[in-house]
């Protein structure tokens, strides 16, 4: 019983380590992931919208469906990407990021605005929707 016990103990330690508590995200995602390596080139033509995250922020862990879920209902119309803070601190510095879920509409490179904190799918498609046309 006791073996037994502890055997079921560490598959659950080992599990939740693996998935970090949290679904893995799906290939057939329509949000880029960015990294120090791409964002540039990813960011420099047409709108780009860039989600500045963290694994272990809850509101960014709440928007990210959202995210995913307008990222298909524009398809083709705006460009979704994300970017993990912790992985990427010299760009998370460069555009002065204070506080996650942290927004940024690109168009051709250039900053068009920042939203900052959790949102709603209806506030968001609000402050977005200008983007469509």
């Amino acid at each position: 019983m006791k073996l037994s016990m502890r055997v079921l103990i560490i598959s659950v330690i080992i599990f939740s380590f693996a998935t970090n508590g949290y679904a893995q995200k799906t290939d057939d995602s329509r949000v880029m992931v960015l990294n120090e390596a791409n964002f540039t080139k990813q960011i420099k033509s047409g709108i780009v919208i860039v989600d500045f995250y963290a694994d272990w922020c809850r509101p960014c862990l709440a928007m990210a469906p959202i995210i995913e879920q307008i990222a298909f209902e524009t398809q083709g119309k705006l460009k979704f990407a994300k970017l993990n803070v912790d992985y990427a601190k010299d760009l998370s510095s460069k555009y002065n990021i204070r506080g996650i879920p942290c927004l940024i509409v690109f168009k051709n490179g250039k900053e068009q605005e920042r939203i900052v904190g959790y949102m709603g799918k209806e506030a968001l498609m609000s402050k977005i929707e200008k983007y469509l046309k």
